[in-house]
């Protein structure tokens, strides 16, 4: 499933240089589903389509009358959690786009230019390799087990530490009505950026393991209708 760029967290990123590895861990799952997405005045700015055929996934992002804004395409052959991956925004006409070479990240940025970016493939996670990460860890998560991952920031080719937490039944009501909905809090590891940067929330169906809601930051730039308002968003997930 396709999760946007946790962006909010990124301006306070350092760099972190380590060896890399491309391991074939593809825990992949196959899917269509669609992501409608709301802004904080509760209006449907987008919707994201999703096709998934257990190795590459297409997520076409879709204006409310129905024209196509922007196109992503995720290949998770390398790793599950850090696929190889190009979004393409439409109408501001760039692309943004990470690549596995030689067992090290190339990161292109919208400008053309290209830079390599050195980290290590233990609890890494690049864009929807978020979901893959939840699914290879899921039993550790759902017992209530704090887990860490580096997140790269692909526009500055950082790191960043985040923390993925289950919420307790009393908090996680306030994000869903169904007790069969198990709901992650996603922060930042260093406590003083917290006060800065706020949480991402994932809700995931406790039997399919697939992604019901999330409720942050957009992943999406430029003049996409509502994100003038606001880029925090909600999205709700439904399957085929």
């Amino acid at each position: 499933m396709h999760l946007p760029k946790l962006c909010l967290f990124f301006v306070f990123a350092t760099s972190i240089n380590a060896n890399a590895q491309c391991v074939n861990s593809n825990s992949q799952r196959d899917f269509n589903a669609v992501g409608v997405v709301k802004n904080t005045d509760g209006e449907v700015i987008y919707e994201e389509h999703h096709s998934n055929d257990g190795v590459v996934s297409k997520v076409d992002y879709k204006n409310p009358s129905g024209e196509i804004i922007a196109e992503k395409m995720l290949d998770f052959d390398c790793l599950a959690s850090a696929p190889n991956y190009v979004l393409n925004m439409k109408r501001d006409k760039w692309t943004e786009q990470v690549n596995w070479e030689d067992g090290q990240l190339m990161v292109t940025k919208p400008d053309g230019s290209k830079s390599l970016a050195v980290v290590s493939a233990d609890d890494l996670v690049i864009d929807a390799g978020f979901d893959n990460y939840i699914f290879e860890n899921w039993t550790t998560l759902v017992s209530g087990e704090q887990k860490q991952i580096d997140f790269l920031h692909v526009p500055g080719k950082r790191l960043i530490e985040l923390v993925v937490d289950l919420m307790p039944d009393d908090k996680a009501n306030e994000f869903t009505d169904s007790n069969n909905v198990a709901v992650f809090k996603i922060t930042t590891k260093n406590k003083l950026l917290r006060l800065f940067a706020k949480p991402i929330y994932l809700g995931y169906d406790r039997v399919s393991k697939q992604l019901d809601f999330y409720s942050g930051p957009t992943n999406l730039r430029g003049a996409v209708a509502g994100l003038d308002k606001s880029r925090q968003i909600v999205i709700n997930y439904s399957y085929n």
